[in-house]
This record gives structure tokens, sequence and C-alpha cells, in this order.
């Protein structure tokens, strides 16, 4: 059984729902038709989740395990099933959404790495509002409006 994707390409819907970690999402970079702003943005959410799932199985992280043990659970197998979900199209393409219920924990686990400056914050806000709001509408016609 297949279907037709966005881009016209027949998809076999058949098969595991887990493989190899990372294989459908690096065959999806592979086999990309969309632009090239939509990739850098999914491949900014893949590492992003990919550095707060490394520090959260490091040492820094223990604490926290600890103390909330069911949640830690909870975003490991999370984010393990992300990496390893397998579809070749959704794990890559709609990374950023499937990713949401464990931006919290992503957060704390990078808490290191985050600014905690107003004056670095606020700015960043504003800027990725706009970018938000301009991949909403769409990086080319953004850019038709403002010539």
């Amino acid at each position: 059984m297949c279907y037709l994707n966005r881009t016209y390409h027949v998809l076999p819907t058949s098969g595991f729902v887990v493989s190899w970690p990372f294989r459908a999402i690096a065959v999806g970079f592979l086999h990309n038709r969309e632009p090239w702003t939509n990739v850098i943005f999914t491949a900014g959410w893949i590492g992003f989740a990919l550095a707060g799932f490394w520090r959260m199985t490091g040492k820094a992280y223990r604490q926290y395990m600890m103390e909330h043990l069911n949640e830690f659970i909870f975003a490991v197998c999370y984010l393990v099933f992300l990496f390893c979900y397998n579809s070749t199209h959704w794990s890559r393409a709609e990374f950023p959404r499937f990713v949401i219920p464990v931006i919290p924990f992503l957060l704390l686990a990078l808490d290191r790495w985050l600014p905690k400056s107003r004056y670095v914050l606020y700015p960043l806000c504003v800027a990725s509002s706009v970018l938000g709001a301009c991949s909403a509408i769409g990086i080319r016609n953004v850019m038709a409006a403002l010539r």
C-alpha cells in the first residue's frame, strides 16, 4: 500500500514504527524537496533536541533526575522514540511539532547554556517571534512584500 506525499513521491506506508536512530531523519534530509530555510529550521530543532538529550543523560542532570524520575523517564523515552521514528517524511518535516511536549525538559537540561541577561533575552524573543511569523507566512511572501 502506498500513498503520494506533498512532493508526489511514492512512499511505502507499511513497516515498523521504529527503526535505527536518525535513519529516517537522515533519509528525509537526503530526499528533501523543501526550501533551504525549512531545512535549516528543522535541523536547528533536531540539534536543540539532541543537545538537550545529551545533557539529560549527563552527570549535571542527575540531581533533577533523582527528584523527578517519572518526568525524566518520559522525556528520555519520548526523545528516543522521536529519534527512532520510522517515517522518512514525518520524522524530519514535522519534528518541531513533535518535540513540543519535551521542550520544558530540554530547557531545564540546557539551563547552564541559556542566556540569563534581559539584554540578550528580549531581543532574542523579538527576533524569534518575527522569524516565526515569517515562517508561518512564508519567507518568499515576506521578501516579496518588503520589495
